[in-house]
């Protein structure tokens, strides 16, 4: 992660000597409601950034450098791991995995991954660098993330009647309220303990002024 003023802040206010993916929210510790979806939206993301080696700067157990996610967690609970072995340059030599290290560690199918698909450290003064595994050119945005994580529902039909382009927005905006019982007629401002006219003077036999009667 680059550093940065609003990085510092939010590292030394956080997680000050924590790692950052396993960093929790927790009531009364000072935590914000955005800091709580940051911390949601960050479960489900950080399996969508790929670490690829440079110098192995990555961590072996919270960051994904294999492509499959996180190895905390996708190892599972009931798997002992060995927190010796912190960063991925230390499981190689000379530009080979050391195997024996790696058959101590991980589950043989993992292993074979590691061997056949990922990319070793190559030895160079340089940190490891984040891909973004949603879009082809590998770079963040918003958008992917947003589409990412968000829970899509089937399109609703008077949504698209009511949010069109040909309709002023206004006017959209009044039959949404309209369609969600949200206009403050007589008997909606009594709830709230507003007294009004209660009758509507437009028509020939006056009644209370309801949603229904407008």
């Amino acid at each position: 992660m680059k550093t940065s003023l609003w990085n510092e802040y939010m590292k030394n206010k956080y997680y000050k000597n924590m790692t950052a993916n396993l960093t929790m929210w927790r009531t009364g510790c000072g935590g914000s409601q955005v800091w709580k979806r940051m911390i949601q939206a960050r479960d489900l993301i950080e399996h969508q950034i790929l670490w690829q080696a440079r110098k192995g700067s990555s961590l072996v157990w919270h960051d994904n450098w294999t492509g499959l996610g996180d190895l905390y967690t996708i190892t599972g609970d009931n798997f002992e791991w060995d927190d010796n072995y912190e960063r991925i340059a230390e499981l190689a030599r000379n530009g080979e995995w050391k195997v024996a290290i790696l058959k101590e560690n991980f589950p043989i199918e993992l292993v074979d991954h590691i061997i056949s698909c990922t990319k070793l450290p190559n030895g160079v003064d340089e940190q490891d660098k984040p891909y973004w595994m949603l879009d082809t050119r590998r770079t963040f945005s918003v958008k992917t993330a947003w589409n990412y994580i968000r829970h899509k529902e089937k399109p609703n039909k008077i949504h698209t009647l009511i949010w069109n382009k040909g309709v002023p927005f206004k006017m959209a905006f009044m039959m949404w309220r309209l369609w969600k019982f949200k206009i403050p007629v007589d008997d909606k401002i009594r709830r709230w303990g507003m007294e009004g006219p209660s009758r509507c003077w437009c028509c020939e036999r006056p009644d209370q002024e309801t949603l229904s009667h407008a």
